[in-house]
């Protein structure tokens, strides 16, 4: 996988979220340190094995009801990046 990183310096989160709209066929991530990550698309065998785990992480949460399953977009993830 390709990655761009750009640096833009001073950028909000809700400057991220605004360049996000603007370009939707774009994978942005936004690191701690303010640093725009353009992500190259993924490809249908990685799609392939990413649902393929999701689906055992849904059945395994769903058997033991120990949490919540969901994808990561558009969300802020633990290690503070904005997707």
């Amino acid at each position: 996988m390709t990655t761009l990183a750009i640096k833009i310096p001073s950028i909000t989160r809700d400057q991220f979220w605004e360049i996000c709209q603007a370009n939707q066929d774009l994978r942005l991530e936004l690191t701690a340190a303010g640093e725009v990550i353009a992500m190259s698309p993924t490809h249908s065998w990685t799609g392939q094995q990413n649902s393929g785990l999701t689906a055992q992480l849904w059945n395994w949460n769903d058997s033991t009801e120990l949490g919540i399953v969901f994808d990561f977009k558009g969300r802020q993830t633990p290690l503070n990046l904005a997707r």
